[in-house]
């Protein structure tokens, strides 16, 4: 005959220090997770301000842009005549500036400008067929294409 001992466990249940233990392992859990949703809400409002400053800057210039012809153009150089404005001579251009925060400028023939956007690190100007693309690269290296219709080019 076989002796079984049943051994007696004087533990029913978890030891203070493991409770205590599992708490401070879920409290560190929920605060890592609580600052990772914060740094989540802040990305999603730069997001949402900077598609807004592009849409802003978007319809500026399709008004801007709304019955010109464009005179000359180059890839980062744009000279052009509103038929609506007296004194109608405009210039866009790509300005490189020292400290690096580089600017799409308008200007009259008088001289005076007014920036359009800056924070820039590239800005090509292309023409297709008759339509008009601005391809700009801020300095979080996006890419952004905005395309004007139905400019006229002067031959």
């Amino acid at each position: 005959m076989v002796n079984h001992l049943k051994l007696k466990s004087r533990r029913q249940g978890f030891m203070l220090s493991e409770a205590v233990l599992a708490l401070f392992v879920a409290a560190i859990t929920i605060g890592i997770l609580q600052s990772c949703l914060k740094i989540f809400d802040q990305v999603k409002v730069i997001n949402s301000s900077e598609n807004i400053r592009w849409h802003v800057i978007n319809e500026k210039l399709q008004n801007e842009f709304a019955n010109i012809t464009v005179v000359k153009m180059d890839s980062q150089k744009m000279i052009y005549h509103k038929s609506d404005v007296k004194n109608n001579t405009y210039t866009i251009k790509y300005f490189q500036m020292k400290n690096g925060n580089n600017v799409i400028q308008r200007t009259t023939v008088g001289g005076g400008f007014s920036p359009i956007i800056g924070k820039l690190s590239n800005f090509k100007i292309s023409r297709i067929g008759n339509n008009l693309m601005f391809k700009i690269t801020n300095k979080q290296a996006i890419v952004t294409e905005m395309y004007f219709t139905n400019v006229q080019f002067q031959e």
